[in-house]
């Protein structure tokens, strides 16, 4: 199905989530679109608007608001760093995740054509990824008192990676919407491949893809004793349970009440987590489902204790990189230990592998993945 990025716009502009927004938002990135096909679309007349639309286009305008008019590649940059870019396209990437592989929703043709803007979308969020990442390590250096030949390899691999974005930016057409087929055009065509299916549809597939993501992801297998393919994968797959959430639209929810796990009650976010806590809702939303608010809010601290042992353990990896690759140590046992030792001079000692363990054991005793999908299922 190819319809005209000015009717899906539009319609956008006529429900009542893309007003709270701001029509001047979808009228600024509409005015810059060019090259869609000029067909009429049904869904103008519909007085349920179509939420696998709104909830594509919501991220999608979130990122052409960060990105739009900046004079400069320096304010571009700024913009980047200060701002919540990179989890607009966690949403994208969580939307694709979803519908990419799925035969009820999606022909072959479909289904091809979302694999290929899929991959679009993970590029991109890798690329600033890599670019945010790249920048911390200068301060992170700085801060730890390295040598200087350090602190210059950082430098450069962020200058790298500063225009690895730049470039990016302009060959997926994420800066330039005029360009044909730019990175939005692209994306919002699989939009309308996914609203192929009304609303109710849509709900108790979206519904049933999460539920079962959340009881699945125990029985995977983690090696915890590796920090990149162990912690951080673990941290990532859970990660993205609480994204699924906020990406859906506001079909989920939570709310106050008693807590089915004893050992999790009276649970208080952590701050640093909150935007990650932010479900979204929407006014033309039926039939919500609601997650115990202990239960979700403790996933999230989950994550973010996950996080912490990642960003300690990346932390020594880093160092041990850069003492490699700039000859500062001749090998990889001399260069961990130096960067341990730096790192527990600067942060304290964490067994990190013992922590990570401890923590996907309270998961294990707890059942908490397995009960969140239990209150989801039975709603759908």
């Amino acid at each position: 199905m190819r319809v005209s990025l000015i009717a899906i716009l539009i319609l956008l502009v006529a429900t009542p989530s893309a007003q709270a927004k701001g029509n001047n938002d979808c009228y600024g990135l509409l005015d810059r679109l060019s090259g869609a096909p000029q067909k009429v679309q049904q869904a103008l007349t519909q007085t349920d608007p179509k939420v696998a639309l709104d909830r594509v286009v919501q991220p999608l305008l979130a990122i052409h608001k960060i990105l739009e008019g900046a004079p400069t590649e320096e304010v571009i940059l700024a913009k980047i760093l200060k701002s919540n870019i990179r989890l607009q396209f966690f949403k994208l990437e969580a939307i694709f995740r979803i519908y990419t592989n799925s035969k009820k929703v999606l022909s072959k043709k479909e289904r091809k054509r979302a694999k290929k803007n899929h991959k679009l979308i993970i590029e991109m969020e890798d690329v600033i990824g890599r670019f945010v990442d790249d920048g911390n390590l200068i301060e992170e250096f700085r801060k730890l008192k390295v040598p200087q030949q350090l602190i210059d390899y950082a430098i450069q691999k962020s200058h790298e990676s500063q225009a690895h974005l730049l470039k990016s930016l302009k060959e997926f057409g994420w800066l330039d919407t005029t360009q044909a087929q730019s990175a939005y055009e692209r994306v919002l065509e699989s939009a309308l491949d996914f609203s192929d299916v009304t609303n109710r549809k849509d709900r108790d597939f979206w519904l049933t893809r999460i539920s079962k993501k959340f009881n699945n992801l125990m029985k995977e297998e983690y090696d915890l004793d590796l920090i990149e393919e162990g912690v951080h994968e673990l941290r990532r797959d859970l990660r993205w349970l609480n994204i699924y959430a906020a990406a859906i639209g506001g079909y989920v929810q939570v709310i106050d009440r008693k807590s089915p796990i004893d050992e999790i009650q009276d649970v208080v976010l952590d701050p640093s987590q909150a935007k990650y806590a932010e479900l979204p809702k929407s006014p033309h939303q039926k039939r919500t489902v609601f997650v115990t608010q202990d239960l979700f809010y403790q996933l999230i601290n989950v994550v973010g204790e996950f996080g912490k042992l990642k960003d300690y353990g990346l932390k020594v990896e880093a160092l041990a990189e850069a003492a490699l690759e700039t000859g500062y140590k001749k090998n990889r046992r001399e260069a961990l230990a130096w960067a341990i030792e730096l790192v527990e001079a600067q942060y304290g000692k964490l067994d990190v592998v013992g922590e990570a363990k401890k923590l996907h054991a309270f998961l294990e005793r707890t059942e908490l993945l397995e009960v969140i999908s239990r209150e989801i299922a039975s709603q759908i």
